[in-house]
């Protein structure tokens, strides 16, 4: 598949191996999160802010990677690499809590709002597709 220069191949690779996750998916996740972009910060009306290519939320993954893993902050926000591999960690941990559901897990990564969770399948899915389609980012 045809990446650009911001995305690392091996740093994709790499990750979907050690945590078992199709690397399609990680695309996918980062095409629908951040267009796999760094630096990026947004803010959400409920006071929380979503980081970096994956945009991990405060309230939820980026708190349990900061705090209990150490992952520093500016990491999460433009570290290509060390994104994808929580992205990786993230997804695999919410597959198992999901009884090994790949799209549940996928659903929960977002949100377990049964609406959000559900639109945000469809986001993924629709770019995994269109990815495999055109076999490019």
């Amino acid at each position: 598949m045809a990446l650009p220069e911001r995305i690392p191949s091996e740093c994709v690779d790499a990750s979907a191996r050690d945590y078992r996750i199709s690397p399609f998916v990680l695309l996918a996740i980062l095409k629908v999160e951040s267009n796999g972009r760094t630096g990026l910060t947004n803010q959400n009306a409920n006071g929380t802010e979503d980081l970096g290519p994956s945009q991990f939320n405060s309230g939820s993954w980026a708190k349990v990677l900061i705090v209990k893993y150490k992952i520093p902050k500016e990491a999460l926000l433009n570290d290509m690499c060390q994104s994808v591999r929580a992205l990786a960690f993230a997804v695999r941990t919410e597959v198992d809590g999901a009884g090994g559901d790949l799209w549940a897990g996928i659903g929960n990564y977002h949100s377990r709002t049964p609406v959000h969770h559900q639109k945000y399948i469809g986001l993924v899915y629709g770019a995994y597709r269109q990815m495999i389609v055109r076999g490019k980012f």
